[in-house]
């Protein structure tokens, strides 16, 4: 008898596992979906999202959309989220949702609408900042700066009464700078804005933690402004900024002087110093940034042999554009005790600002010999359409990027003579991107030195255009020591040719 009840209750005890398993409320099913999609079980969700329809629709409208983006994450789901949005219009979520995804796909009366929808209904929060400065970027793209203005303003009243108010506004900081200026000041003098913001700061509910990240930034951009002036930290709302860093480059050109012109962005953190605090988190954060560019980690030894390269790269570089608070708004959470420590973007934005707080530690050559201005300068001069004068101090250029088809664009949008053009593989990322999708053999690291070896002559005296990722900058350094004016710019390449490689945060959607 002792056996048969062991037997039974074993029995028993196997129906309850199996049976605890079975999610039964709506929201165990959504939880168990998510939980099959992060595992790579596309079939099963679906079947729980079927499932999930019938007994709540609402939270499988949700699941569906949730599978929808893994599957295809870079394609237009404008249409789906705004059907969703229709149906249960209650959901202040899924407008959200919709605005988002009209926004990544340049539908900007799609995200206006949705916006009006939260705006009446005063339920927009400080986060929706973020709208705000994607719709900002697709007027300014289309020269319709005009629109800018009424839909700052009525989005604030929208928030009027409430702690999100102040916090949206430090948000939309260099907006309210750019759209409306208290007063002229030197389009050289950042220090005024700097003033003003920490103004703002200070009266905002921004909480300590960010408050406290953006200070320091602050107190950077002053002291690097102080060890070589001038800085050109306000490119995003200054045109006039944007023009001495093309002055720069003519000079260079003019007189036969080599340049280098290098962005230090979160993932050249890989070959800088995590703060203290990070420091276990950086060599999982440099093995997760290789997989994203190259497919796979390094070995120790080339990771070392780059590391040492992109670092030797940087500190040797004429002008280095770096993180400034228009860089750190976009990503820190202002309404939450975030340090920009819970991300690998964030550790990377971190250590860029540790190691030029502690320049003298790392850098080999005297700071005064080096100018700075912001790392998304080369973004900032596609928003002011600066590139036509750029070119007008080289009618020749050598190119160095990932697009078969750059050469003739450039050729055709801004007249000059390519007179080199050098394909290398794409970012693994970033394949998927792509209208033309290589399958490349080898990626950078595997090719670097032959591409450096193409170069031969050809920058001596003339414009390198380079957009070539974390490699990409000892690309800029090698066009440099042969006697060419290089410039690291990055996504702006991609751009040209109709590919778009980053957040509406920073550019406009092609």
């Amino acid at each position: 008898m002792r056996n048969s009840k062991s037997i039974s209750g074993a029995v028993s005890g196997g129906w309850n596992e199996i049976l605890s398993r079975i999610p039964r409320s709506p929201r165990a099913l959504r939880r168990r979906g998510q939980e099959c999609l992060a595992a790579g079980n596309i079939s099963q969700a679906n079947r729980l999202a079927d499932r999930l329809a019938k007994i709540d629709p609402w939270r499988g409208t949700h699941l569906r959309g949730e599978i929808l983006l893994h599957e295809q994450p870079y394609q237009d789901h404008t249409d789906f989220w705004a059907k969703a949005a229709a149906r249960f219009p209650e959901d202040a979520d899924l407008v959200r949702k919709t605005i988002h995804a009209a926004l990544k796909a340049g539908k900007a009366e799609i995200a206006e609408a949705g916006l009006r929808t939260l705006m009446d209904g005063r339920r927009t929060r400080a986060h929706d900042s973020n709208f705000i400065v994607g719709l900002a970027n697709i007027y300014s793209s289309r020269a319709d700066g005009t629109k800018i203005r009424p839909l700052v303003r009525r989005y604030m009243r929208s928030l009027r009464g409430k702690p999100d108010y102040t916090i949206a506004g430090v948000r939309l900081s260099r907006i309210i700078f750019a759209f409306f200026p208290r007063k002229r000041t030197d389009a050289a003098d950042g220090d005024a804005h700097n003033a003003q913001f920490l103004t703002m700061l200070e009266r905002s509910a921004v909480r300590e933690n960010p408050k406290s990240i953006l200070r320091r930034v602050i107190a950077l951009e002053r002291e690097l402004a102080t060890r070589a002036p001038p800085a050109l930290f306000d490119t995003d709302i200054s045109k006039a900024q944007c023009r001495k860093f093309i002055v720069l480059v003519r000079d260079s050109l003019a007189n036969g002087r080599n340049f280098s012109f290098i962005r230090v962005g979160d993932g050249e953190s890989s070959c800088l110093v995590y703060e203290p605090s990070l420091s276990d988190f950086a060599q999982a954060d440099t093995g997760e940034r290789e997989r994203l560019w190259w497919g796979a980690e390094l070995g120790a030894s080339d990771r070392a042999r780059i590391s040492r390269q992109i670092s030797s790269a940087i500190w040797n570089a004429d002008c280095l554009g770096v993180p400034t608070v228009a860089r750190i708004l976009r990503d820190v959470r202002l309404s939450e005790d975030d340090e920009l420590g819970a991300s690998r973007v964030g550790r990377g934005l971190r250590s860029i600002l540790y190691t030029f707080e502690n320049a003298e530690r790392f850098d080999s050559r005297e700071p005064k010999l080096r100018q700075f201005t912001s790392c998304h300068l080369h973004q900032d001069l596609a928003r002011w359409d600066l590139y036509p004068e750029l070119f007008e101090a080289s009618r020749e250029v050598v190119l160095i990027s990932c697009h078969p088809g750059l050469a003739e664009v450039v050729r055709q949008r801004f007249g000059v003579r390519v007179v080199g053009d050098i394909v290398v593989p794409p970012r693994f990322a970033s394949i998927p991107l792509l209208r033309q999708r290589p399958q490349p053999s080898r990626f950078l690291p595997e090719i670097v030195e032959e591409v450096a070896e193409q170069l031969g002559e050809l920058p001596r005296n003339r414009l390198v255009l380079v957009g070539a990722g974390y490699l990409g900058k000892w690309l800029v350094e090698q066009a440099r020591m042969r006697g060419g004016v290089a410039l690291d710019l990055g996504s702006i390449l991609d751009q040209w040719v109709g590919v778009s490689t980053r957040s509406y945060l920073d550019l406009a959607p092609n």
